[in-house]
């Protein structure tokens, strides 16, 4: 949704920035918008890549070693135990 959500701001931006430069010319207004949604939606979706690596990481240590997330930060181990308490991670 934040990669469509980016696109759509990129792409009104960019027919917007059309319309300004060349009011009359509907073709070029629509080219710009079309590109600017898709270099948004590219630029999100890398932004994106980073958050969703960082999540993948957390749930890798956690199961790695579930004690070191308890040392280091004990309430954010609490909210994992509360919402996965039926694994057998937590026992």
């Amino acid at each position: 949704m934040g990669v469509l959500l980016g696109g759509l701001i990129t792409g009104v931006i960019g027919a917007a920035f059309g319309y300004a430069v060349f009011p009359g010319n509907s073709n070029i207004i629509g080219i710009l918008g079309l590109y600017g949604a898709l270099i948004g939606m590219m630029i999100v979706n890398q932004l994106m890549a980073v958050v969703d690596s960082g999540i993948a990481t957390i749930f890798v240590c956690l199961v790695t070693d579930p004690a070191a997330l308890m040392r280091n930060d004990p309430a954010l181990y609490e909210r994992f135990r509360e919402r996965y308490s039926a694994l057998p991670l937590f026992v």
